[in-house]
């Protein structure tokens, strides 16, 4: 049996027995370890090392370390594993679990708390140059390659809000993309999206014939404008002149006496 074989047979024999036990004792609570999720200002993409058994893609991650904010010990890992030089962010970004494979061949439950870390330059000589790839990805598609659901979860989230900074003008000072048309108005004289001529619109009738008849209203500025008799108004002043001739015709073909 060569060696790959006999490490996946392990793992297999490990992972039934730590359900077993679990079944009998009760699932232990999940150690923490610190993961950093490394990041390129200029392009937003996300740097993914490779694990030293699996060969899987991964951030760099670890113990939390005694003298160290969590944050800190998360760029000590970056350092280790993948040659970053870089700025933590102190606060937390997210979470994600997964089971950590032990040499005796059972695995433990292990929490990551991951803190972004803004990538000033990547040495080509670090400890653990040898034993490990990196490579740079867009955020999408590191969500893609990792294995944990969670982290690819916390990158999916990432990439959405990548885009949405782009559309809002983010905090980058790069200027957002707005989608739509924006609004020219109309040169004098040249007409309006409608094809109407400004110079002889209704805003145009409206400063020119005050007291005239647009849509229904009567436009601000006329004569009768300010009224306060409703029957001096000139619609009220055509009804009567109507009604003044046409209800004595009908009430002499109807032969009753008219309301005159």
């Amino acid at each position: 049996m060569n060696g790959r074989r006999s490490r996946r047979v392990a793992r297999t024999l490990g992972a039934a027995v730590n359900a077993a036990l679990g079944a009998v004792l009760g699932s232990a609570p999940p150690r923490m370890q610190v993961g950093a999720l490394c990041r390129d200002r200029a392009t937003g993409h996300v740097l993914l090392i490779t694990s030293r058994g699996t060969g899987r893609w991964i951030i760099p991650k670890g113990w939390p370390m005694p003298g160290r904010s969590l944050a800190d010990a998360a760029l000590q890992e970056a350092w280790e594993e993948a040659g970053v030089l870089g700025d933590p962010v102190q606060q937390e970004l997210g979470r994600f679990d997964y089971d950590k494979a032990q040499a005796a061949g059972f695995a433990v439950p292990v929490e990551v708390r991951v803190f972004p870390v803004w990538v000033r330059s990547l040495a080509d000589d670090f400890p653990e140059a040898a034993e490990r790839e990196r490579r740079w990805f867009h955020p999408a598609e590191a969500a893609l390659l990792v294995a944990e659901p969670r982290l690819r979860k916390l990158l999916r989230d990432l990439a959405r809000s990548e885009i949405t900074a782009v559309d809002d003008g983010g905090a980058d000072g790069r200027p957002a993309r707005k989608s739509g048309k924006v609004k020219r108005p109309a040169a004098s004289g040249e007409p309006d999206r409608r094809g109407r001529d400004p110079e002889t619109g209704p805003a145009r009738l409206a400063a020119n014939m005050p007291g005239a008849i647009i849509d229904g209203a009567i436009i601000d500025g006329g004569p009768d404008a300010a009224t306060d008799d409703p029957s001096d108004r000139p619609t009220d002043r055509l009804a009567d002149d109507l009604a003044d001739r046409i209800l004595p015709a009908l009430a002499a073909v109807r032969g009753a006496p008219s309301a005159t």
